[in-house]
């Protein structure tokens, strides 16, 4: 049988911001399709996507003529504060993984792979940490991928 070692403090701290980056990007999915969906039952209709929300909010919050209620406009207007609020801790809490990626060597070698950016190879990161076969595994991997990619250029 086969032991995993304890994560270390800095181990969990990084996976605790995952964990709330993570669970503040579904709140903030959560109210933008409710703010869709209520605007849509008062008869106006956005695109879906975030950005297009952040976009179009203030507009039909300005737009006296699409015959919002006041109490309406400000339960519009609260969720869409809380949605600023939470993509402000979001980038926050990117600049933190960003700024901790930049400190580790394993996170920087991750990050030298194509295709794989800062919050792809962050889930990745801490249980890199942990394993030393991980760790060889990754390094043949990013060996294979350079290796292969000098061949193919």
């Amino acid at each position: 049988m086969r032991f995993v070692p304890s994560k270390s403090v800095a181990q969990q701290d990084i996976q605790s911001l995952h964990r709330i980056r993570s669970q503040a990007v579904a709140i903030g999915t959560a109210h933008a399709n409710q703010i869709r969906g209520l605007l849509m039952e008062n008869g106006l209709i956005i695109p879906q996507g975030i950005s297009s929300i952040r976009k179009s909010i203030p507009l039909v919050l300005e737009d006296a003529g699409n015959k919002l209620t006041s109490m309406f406009r400000e339960l519009l207007n609260n969720l869409y504060e809380e949605m600023v609020h939470l993509d402000a801790r979001i980038k926050t809490q990117e600049n933190t993984l960003e700024s901790l990626c930049a400190q580790n060597e394993d996170c920087q070698r991750l990050l030298s792979i194509p295709g794989l950016g800062i919050l792809a190879q962050q889930h990745w990161w801490p249980p890199l940490v942990i394993s030393v076969h991980l760790k060889m595994a990754v390094n043949r991997l990013i060996r294979d991928l350079i290796k292969n990619n000098s061949v193919n250029d």
